[in-house]
């Protein structure tokens, strides 16, 4: 992994002669802390000098010999001290020297469906003309223009998730595009089928909503409907006006913060509307905490701030990499940066901030041994405008990923294929073989391999080198807390 900012170092294992297991334990620095990552047992704590120094070691050496190898540097006190700490966390499990949790390769099987999500795109046209939209308007690249889901697909595909989700318990219903309030009379059809069906059920079936707009759209009428649904509304804002209307104009170019800022004030006063707001920033204005403040500011307190993905070339014409060597430093420096903001949040007050940081969080204390990435194609689909079944959003457009369409069912052959692959990445893939993070991203967003690569097993490598920085700054924000204020860390739990 690449030295990523100033804050945090690489630490090299020493030169002993001996050939580095493909799973030892994983050690880095950040903010000053030395934190020790054990891929076969899932944990990590922090570490002195010299116990880093001894990690390493285990396995492949006696006590008598690291003891040796360490005495021109430190004091046999301080060894003998450090040689007792790693062997309680030996004995407790939280180191497993030579140990390899290698699981056998997964063999094929019949696959069924367990909804538990659907994501409606319900129109693949925009009225904005984002710098950085990675769906270009909702076309997913396809040869499709101005084309709206009609409210017999909806339905049908709102029947498919119930029929193949768990007999009894919530489905979530998000509603996303291009711009999906273009089509708001399908999103209300959508919702009241929704809630005869939980009529019907004698509340044995209920759903939950989520819209996901632009928010130049949304009208007092919009708003009257939502607040007897009960939805969450998540509002696309880029932090400052002036951030915000350079990466989010309209298509004649004016900005559209006053407008959304004037649409939405309602729906955040309202108790019945549960809104957030999700701000994507772009060099070189890239302070993510200016932009959650800022946002904090108009009465968003669910915020989520992201950098724009590599997939937006539309941004820096000629496309990759969009970001220079100095660029990838000062946006991990700025992301460290935010997870102190964060932590502080996390710590002293109550507002719900930056989804993505949370959700890291409960990944490296639960999630540590994850038999696939993610759940595409089994517990959520996506449904484009036409029908087509895909495994999620990332995948719309790719004819080979498509998966049935909402007449006719799943092609249970595709999915079962499309199941397995996604099982399997972290075998075929090369770049997976000896990384430390492997069992907990299972070969990462296989979307974004196939967006980049072309390859499901071809990992995208600008992906997996940040989604290992952000696990490590995941897994320092939780020892900090771990110190700080214990009891937090129960409130991180999987969904």
């Amino acid at each position: 992994m690449t030295d990523p900012a100033p804050e945090r170092k690489a630490l090299s294992v020493a030169d002993t002669g001996k050939t580095r297991k493909s799973l030892c334990p994983h050690i880095f620095e950040i903010a000053g802390n030395r934190i020790v990552f054990d891929p076969a047992s899932g944990r990590f704590f922090r570490a002195d000098t010299v116990s880093s120094e001894i990690i390493p070691l285990l396995g492949s050496h006696n006590d008598d010999q690291i003891r040796e190898y360490l005495a021109p540097h430190h004091s046999k006190k301080r060894i003998d001290a450090s040689m007792d700490e790693v062997r309680r966390h030996v004995s407790s499990g939280n180191l497993c020297p030579g140990t390899d949790p290698e699981r056998p390769r997964p063999e094929p099987e019949d696959i069924k469906p367990r909804i538990v999500s659907v994501t409606l795109n319900v129109a693949s046209v925009c009225n904005l003309d984002c710098i950085y939209c990675w769906n270009r308007g909702g076309i997913y690249g396809r040869s499709v223009s101005e084309r709206l889901m009609d409210r017999e697909t909806a339905i049908a595909a709102i029947d498919l998730a119930v029929e193949n989700g768990f007999p009894e318990g919530d489905i979530l219903i998000d509603f996303y595009g291009g711009e999906p309030l273009l089509n708001f009379d399908v999103v209300r059809a959508a919702m009241e089928h929704c809630r005869e069906i939980e009529k019907e059920s004698g509340g044995k079936r209920t759903f939950s909503y989520k819209v996901t707009t632009n928010g130049t759209t949304l009208t007092d009428e919009m708003i009257d409907f939502f607040e007897t649904m009960g939805i969450s509304l998540g509002i696309s804002i880029d932090g400052t006006k002036k951030v915000h209307n350079r990466n989010r104009p309209f298509q004649d170019g004016r900005g559209s913060w006053d407008v959304i800022r004037r649409n939405v004030a309602r729906a955040i006063a309202s108790s019945r509307i549960h809104v957030s707001a999700r701000a994507t920033l772009v060099p070189p204005d890239i302070d993510m905490v200016k932009a959650t403040k800022s946002l904090f500011r108009e009465g968003f307190y669910d915020t989520e701030v992201e950098f724009a993905s590599e997939a937006c070339e539309a941004f820096r014409p000629g496309g990759f990499p969009i970001y220079s060597e100095d660029e990838e430093q000062a946006l991990r420096r700025e992301y460290l940066k935010f997870a102190k903001f964060y932590l502080g949040y996390s710590l002293y007050k109550d507002e719900a901030i930056d989804v993505g940081i949370s959700n890291n969080v409960t990944r490296v204390l639960h999630e540590t041994h994850r038999f696939s990435p993610c759940g595409a194609g089994c517990n959520f689909i996506t449904v484009s405008e036409d029908g087509s079944i895909y495994p999620c959003i990332g995948f719309v457009g790719m004819p080979e990923y498509r998966l049935g369409n909402v007449r006719e069912g799943f092609d249970e052959e595709k999915l079962s294929t499309f199941r397995h692959r996604m099982r399997c990445v972290v075998y075929e893939a090369e770049e997976c073989g000896e990384c430390w993070a492997r069992y907990i991203c299972q070969g990462n967003c296989p979307a974004n391999n196939e967006q980049h690569n072309r390859d499901l097993y071809r990992p995208y490598k600008r992906g997996c080198e940040w989604l290992k920085y952000k696990l490590e700054v995941a897994m320092w924000v939780a020892s900090e807390m771990g110190l700080k204020k214990p009891s937090r860390l129960t409130g991180y739990r999987p969904v």
